[in-house]
């Protein structure tokens, strides 16, 4: 539960919208759950639900919250599905295939897109320089 939290925390900039949105989607899919036995199916709808969620929401990563981190800042400012490939790869959630296939990608058209993120998150200053390094 706790990195489905941060991925809504990555994906909405704010921890009061990524408290909203992570709840909202748990009641949402928590009838469905019974009916999935798969961990990994349950994790599949539950992401592609909370996706859904944080899109259909609308923008509120802007405005001053003390308590997001600045790498979560940043990964939010970022446009889909930039956004959700490097929050998912953050968070380590998915392998490359299924990032890529989550995403709607090839697993070439994800390796170039976190690449380009990375860049941004670096010159935005919230990862090493070292980390940019191709």
């Amino acid at each position: 539960m706790a990195r489905w939290y941060r991925l809504a925390l990555l994906l909405k900039g704010r921890t009061d919208a990524a408290e909203a949105a992570f709840l909202a989607t748990c009641g949402d899919v928590a009838h469905e759950f019974d009916e999935i036995r798969n961990e990994k199916a349950q994790m599949k709808l539950f992401v592609r639900r909370l996706r859904e969620r944080c899109e259909k929401a609308g923008d509120v990563r802007e405005g001053d919250d003390n308590g997001t981190p600045p790498i979560a800042l940043a990964i939010s400012r970022l446009a889909e599905p930039m956004r959700s490939a490097t929050a998912l790869f953050f968070l380590r959630m998915f392998s490359a295939a299924e990032i890529a296939q989550t995403c709607g990608m090839s697993v070439d058209d994800l390796a170039t897109l976190l690449g380009e993120a990375r860049e941004l998150l670096r010159r935005a200053g919230v990862i090493p320089e070292e980390a940019a390094v191709s």
